[in-house]
């Protein structure tokens, strides 16, 4: 009897440490999940895809430059640099110091430009300028409240030696408050919608980041250097179109020109 009391207690101890072994409640501890796959982290970077914008800004809403020196030494600059897709002055005034910037820097660089008009400055006409190496077509300036949303199409090239041409409507826009980015919500579905679609690079106030509208399938990515102004430059772009990095170029009296590189054509 002794025997069988004694054969008893060691199997209810042994079913004891068992459970306590299984963890909490006797539950198999689960095993870690995989690393996700989809991390841009992990998404191995193709050059050979890659488009790169030039950016010119001080990030507010003053002039970016006073004089036409200050042009004429961006200009230079600007020629003296090849290896890029796409070049915007944010914040260009449309005259400095006399001189028409719009039409000067363009033929000083050998660019094609497009103007962005955003407003008026002390009766100065101010918006982003852009230049690039191919023609534009279907241009057009649509007011989007109290800016202006410049769009249209043009060819892009890689800057790796393969040179790959991407064909893309592109839009430029300053989103300086909230009746301009309201308006622009209301309005993205005809740029955005179908068959449609836009790479949008621009200026927006930090204020306004949270409210930027979210659509399925593109991606809102802030693209200034770290410690800019009250305003960012901002890429709207497919999720096929990935930042992949921000490089300042040059710091002029608080104007800054940084490289901002777009792999396209990316699968997550």
């Amino acid at each position: 009897m002794k025997k069988v009391s004694l054969l008893l207690t060691t199997l209810v101890l042994l079913v004891t440490i068992a459970g306590c072994k299984g963890g909490k409640g006797g539950d198999t501890p689960t095993p870690p999940s995989p690393p996700n796959k989809t991390d841009p982290q992990e998404i191995q970077w193709n050059k050979d895809r890659t488009l790169e914008f030039v950016v010119v800004s001080n990030h507010s809403s003053k002039a970016l430059f006073g004089t036409k020196k200050d042009y004429s030494d961006l200009s230079k600059w600007l020629s003296n640099k090849s290896s890029y897709s796409m070049a915007v002055l944010m914040n260009a005034d449309a005259s400095a110091d006399g001189a028409a910037i719009a039409m000067a820097l363009p033929v000083a660089t050998k660019l094609f430009q497009c103007y962005n008009f955003t407003g008026y400055r002390a009766g100065v006409p101010t918006g982003n300028l852009v230049l690039n190496k191919e023609y534009f077509r279907d241009y057009a300036n649509q007011p989007i409240g109290n800016s202006y949303l410049l769009s249209f199409n043009a060819d892009l090239k890689a800057t790796t030696v393969k040179q790959l041409n991407y064909n893309l409507n592109v839009g430029v826009i300053t989103i300086s408050d909230q009746e301009t980015l309201t308006a622009l919500g209301n309005q993205l579905s005809d740029y955005i919608s179908g068959t449609k679609d836009l790479l949008l690079l621009g200026t927006i106030s930090k204020g306004l980041i949270s409210a930027f509208p979210k659509v399925a399938g593109y991606e809102f990515k802030e693209v200034s250097p770290a410690g800019s102004g009250n305003q960012v430059t901002f890429l709207f772009a497919k999720k096929s179109f990935m930042h992949r990095e921000t490089t300042k170029l040059f710091d002029q009296s608080g104007v800054l020109g940084y490289s901002v590189k777009v792999e396209a054509g990316v699968k997550r």
